[in-house]
């Protein structure tokens, strides 16, 4: 892993773990174990770098809905790409969610505009999905916005979970696979908004 890459990862752990205001350039230098001068050589300064966390994640999120949404899929088959694509991001990337709702709950404070563009890319995908479904008579007419943030919240609130669930699994044992991370999770997601897209 090179510099840049590792301040990133180093970076999106304590951004997620204390937020932007919580976060200093020191901290991430020294869990880093990088010079201080060696972040301001990549970055122009703590707001940039954050903004680089969390678009590149974004990003990915992005580029795999381009790459694996085809105009001949079926409008079933691409939402539960759509679903993956967010699920598989914050499988690999832990601080993803974190920081998302963070911004979210705080209305976007440290948010930038460009990186809103990104979600709304992301959410013409899904409009265009939605819109197809429609066409085949495959879904009803629902909102895009609703639906995007009912898919995600949806992930965010279950992956964010994970330590809790974990933590009190001897509690909620009584509950099946709730304590449980798995691929089938994935699927449930899936059937259930299936279920409510469905005409």
């Amino acid at each position: 892993m090179g510099k840049r890459d590792l301040i990133l990862r180093v970076a999106g752990e304590l951004f997620a773990a204390e937020g932007y205001d919580g976060t200093t350039v020191d901290e991430i230098a020294s869990k880093a174990s990088v010079n201080k001068a060696m972040i301001y050589y990549y970055f122009k300064n703590k707001e940039d770098l954050y903004q680089t966390v969390l678009r590149s994640s974004i990003e990915k999120v992005l580029n795999k809905l381009r790459e694996n949404i085809k105009d001949f899929a079926k409008p079933e088959e691409s939402i539960e790409i759509y679903l993956r694509s967010f699920y598989e991001q914050a499988k690999q990337d832990k601080p993803f969610l974190r920081i998302l709702l963070m911004e979210i709950a705080s209305g976007g404070k440290h948010m930038l505009d460009d990186t809103v563009g990104v979600f709304v890319n992301i959410l013409q995908i899904l409009q265009n999905i939605l819109e197809s479904g429609v066409k085949t008579g495959v879904f009803r007419n629902v909102n895009p916005k609703i639906t995007h943030f009912t898919i995600v919240g949806a992930l965010s609130f279950y992956l964010c979970s994970s330590e809790i669930r974990k933590r009190f699994k001897d509690k909620i044992g009584k509950v099946p696979t709730l304590a449980d991370d798995s691929e089938e999770e994935i699927k449930e997601i899936t059937k259930i908004v299936l279920r409510g897209l469905k005409a």
